[in-house]
């Protein structure tokens, strides 16, 4: 939520390769294998059109999209006739088709290690490649965090750094406002930091409304009801609700008034959860309206995270909003 983080990159990798093949714009498809094809079929798709991609909502989340989330962004920002500002100092480069083949196999899947962001990553680098644009770390990491916002999940973006910015045996402290910065924080000799899988599944899109999406609109809605606490006009409150950074964002208004962490008035928020009504009424309004205004107004990544938040408040019914803002808070306070 806009608070700095201090994530390290594991030794473990997906890999992915791709070679261009050249076809009419008809005729023109990308395909994507899987080096445990068993597991994860393969799937063609057409190019034309590819750019503007992103998951259709109430269609099961496949281990592809994160390709094509990739894929598309890097073609969306350098599209075939090429920005004169490119990194690559000219136009890019075209692709009409390629072949795509993963290997994920060495790291574990759907384990809270961040494979799908280096799916992401790895699809964009690959793609830049075809394209022959070199880009800096820092601008893939950001394009990656968006890129994968169109599989449907309000991440942000500490994963996506770590994969492009991290370096051998260092942490990595990443702020995200004003921009994002990473400064690499040597380990300590002699220690080595012991990763052992679960063998409990945690796919963040396979439910995002119910899980992973719910704790970001229950952020949303804390900081909301927070700065409503503080004085904050309604309109104050929903820009704040409705930007990224939410949390943070609340402290730094909370700081303009001269409150500090401690009196943002947790304490006037109860530890249950609480009722979709118990809610509105801190806010002075009903969710959709506050959270959302209007959705038709928005594109591009806002109309993504738009849609994101509406699947929640149609599918959830109460919010841990107490809960949400401490652990945040806390978790800030520890970095």
């Amino acid at each position: 939520m806009g608070f700095g983080v201090l994530p390290m990159a594991l030794t473990v990798a997906v890999e992915a390769a791709a070679a261009p093949v050249h076809a009419d714009a008809e005729a023109a498809v990308v395909v994507i294998a899987n080096a445990d094809a068993e597991r994860y079929p393969e799937k063609t798709v057409r190019r034309a059109g590819l750019a503007g991609w992103c998951r259709q909502a109430n269609v099961g989340v496949e281990w592809t999209d994160y390709v094509l989330a990739g894929v598309s962004s890097a073609l969306q920002r350098y599209p075939a006739e090429g920005p004169a500002d490119a990194a690559a100092g000219a136009a890019t480069g075209s692709v009409s088709g390629m072949h795509i083949l993963v290997d994920g196999r060495e790291l574990p899947q759907a384990a809270g290690l961040s494979s799908s962001s280096a799916l992401v990553v790895a699809s964009i680098l690959l793609t830049l490649g075809l394209l022959g644009i070199e880009e800096k770390p820092e601008a893939v990491a950001e394009l990656a965090a968006r890129a994968e916002q169109k599989v449907g999940t309000l991440g942000g973006g500490m994963d996506q750094a770590a994969c492009c910015l991290s370096l051998p045996r260092t942490a990595l402290h990443i702020t995200f406002r004003p921009a994002l910065r990473a400064e690499p924080v040597p380990l300590p000799g002699g220690h080595a930091f012991v990763v052992a899988k679960s063998l409990s599944v945690a796919e963040k899109a396979a439910a995002p409304a119910t899980q992973f999406n719910l704790r970001v609109v229950e952020c949303r809605l804390a900081a909301g009801a927070l700065a409503r606490g503080l004085g904050l006009g309604l309109e104050a409150a929903r820009d704040l609700a409705r930007g990224d950074y939410a949390i943070a964002r609340l402290l730094d208004a909370a700081a303009e008034r001269g409150v500090g962490a401690e009196d943002l008035g947790l304490e006037r928020l109860p530890d249950a959860a609480m009722a979709r009504a118990e809610v509105e009424a801190l806010l002075g309004e009903g969710l959709e309206a506050f959270l959302l205004g209007d959705p038709a107004s928005c594109d591009g990544g806002a109309a993504l995270k738009a849609a994101a938040m509406a699947d929640v408040l149609r599918q959830v019914g109460s919010f841990q909003l107490r809960r949400r803002a401490r652990h945040v808070l806390e978790e800030a306070a520890r970095v």
